[in-house]
């Protein structure tokens, strides 16, 4: 099966966080064709995922969400996946280590 993970947070005014929870996911997909997209630090990330999603024809597409931010952002990300031919599904992270977070 072929899965494609993206960092759904798309080189807004916010630092890049490294997307830890779909490297973690994508370690454990063993057996399957994974590619991790992480288009945060792109200049045109919408784009970015546009092409590598048409590219890679996922069967599965994984989004990454941050819980802080709007559910608006991503409005756009919705529509790119969404015009796949592929399964999709998204979890919500956080910034913090769940220890350090308030």
């Amino acid at each position: 099966m072929k899965v494609l993970l993206v960092n759904a947070m798309l080189g807004r005014r916010q630092m890049p966080i490294y997307p830890l929870g779909l490297s973690c996911l994508a370690s454990a997909l063993e057996g399957h064709e994974v590619k991790v997209l992480d288009p945060a630090v792109l200049p045109r990330p919408l784009d970015e995922v546009e092409r590598a999603a048409r590219s890679f024809a996922p069967d599965v597409v994984g989004l990454s969400l941050r819980n802080i931010d709007p559910a608006r952002s991503y409005d756009r990300l919705w529509q790119v996946v969404n015009s796949l031919d592929a399964i999709v599904g998204a979890g919500v992270g956080c910034e913090k280590p769940p220890a350090r977070a308030r």
